[in-house]
């Protein structure tokens, strides 16, 4: 789905040919520097995540487009994508809030809009997506009153370990090279972003904005509910589609401005489409992580509670369908 989004997007809302589709679908796997197959195609919400934000983004920035120019413009298939972002996981209320407020600042900030048409289009969008959050929070709280994460209240969070937090993100991040370049590139390339026709250069601003409101929920949430930067890098694969999708955008203006030769792009396209079809049979390991064994991983996360336990204490590993005692050293 983001792929075809992708390719929309990149045809100027036409419908994209094979080639455009083929890159559309690069983008969001093997280029982009959130893609990590055993994050992507497994159980976690990131993925859903991820792609509810990039329709979101693009989304929203059409609609300024269209808000801007006069045109009437219909809120569902925002809010229709709301709902199905807050919907994903209990955790996705921060992105919710991240993207809506990003919405809201970069149409409140545009000069053709200003923050009363900013205000009412946003907030008209938003208002489904808090409803069904509100509705299973209120469901939660009084069916099953335990199951929560409890979160401690603001006057006791360790502020003192702010710092710390700031710098175990910033290890996760140069860790991650390729993720942080894309970030130093969406900065770079936002500051210039007045150069870009709309609805690009609100995709840029969104894509800006809300890594900034989204990295202040993870702050809190490091801060109340977790103790250091939990899983910090797993939280930013949900805005890596949104940041490829404006650095595309931006790539394929300056590459029409510049006269690329359309023969270059339809031999670049096929080549991209045959590299899209090789490597998965090339280097089918970081595809296939499920063929993983699991015994080995079993084995180390015993010897590891070993030293947890006291003398003489047994640890039960547990493996379904093993007939081989091959957990059992």
């Amino acid at each position: 789905m983001a792929g075809l989004l992708f390719a929309r997007a990149l045809a100027g809302d036409k419908r994209p040919g094979w080639r455009l589709t083929g890159l559309g679908l690069a983008l969001v796997t093997i280029i982009d520097p959130g893609f990590m197959p055993r994050i992507s195609f497994s159980g976690y919400g990131e993925s859903p995540l991820a792609v509810t934000l990039a329709f979101a983004g693009w989304i929203g920035a059409v609609m300024m487009r269209r808000l801007a120019a006069g045109e009437r413009c219909d809120v569902i298939p925002l809010a229709a994508v709301l709902c199905a972002m807050v919907n994903a996981k209990q955790q996705a209320v921060g992105l919710f809030l991240a993207t809506v407020g990003a919405l809201f600042v970069v149409a409140a900030l545009d000069p053709r809009l200003g923050w009363r048409q900013a205000l009412r289009t946003v907030a008209l969008a938003a208002v489904p997506g808090a409803c069904l959050y509100i509705t299973w929070a209120a469901y939660v709280h009084y069916a099953f009153p335990q199951g929560e994460l409890a979160r401690d209240i603001i006057a006791v969070w360790p502020w003192a370990t702010l710092p710390q937090v700031f710098s175990d993100m910033g290890k996760v991040l140069l860790q991650k090279g390729d993720y942080a370049a894309s970030l130093v590139a969406l900065f770079a390339v936002a500051l210039y972003s007045g150069r870009f026709a709309s609805p690009v250069r609100e995709t840029l601003r969104t894509a800006c904005v809300v890594f900034a409101l989204y990295t202040c929920f993870l702050v809190a949430m490091h801060l109340g509910w977790f103790e250091g930067a939990h899983s910090y890098f797993r939280y930013n694969t949900q805005l890596s589609l949104l940041i490829v999708l404006a650095l595309a955008l931006a790539a394929r203006d300056t590459l029409v401005a510049v006269h690329m030769p359309g023969r270059g792009l339809r031999i670049a396209g096929a080549v991209l489409i045959a590299g899209l079809m090789i490597v998965p049979l090339a280097w089918p390991r970081p595809l296939r992580f499920d063929r993983a064994l699991p015994q080995p991983w079993l084995r180390a996360a015993a010897q590891h509670l070993a030293g947890a336990v006291d003398d003489g204490a047994r640890i039960a590993v547990i493996l379904p369908g093993d007939n081989c005692r091959s957990v059992a050293r």
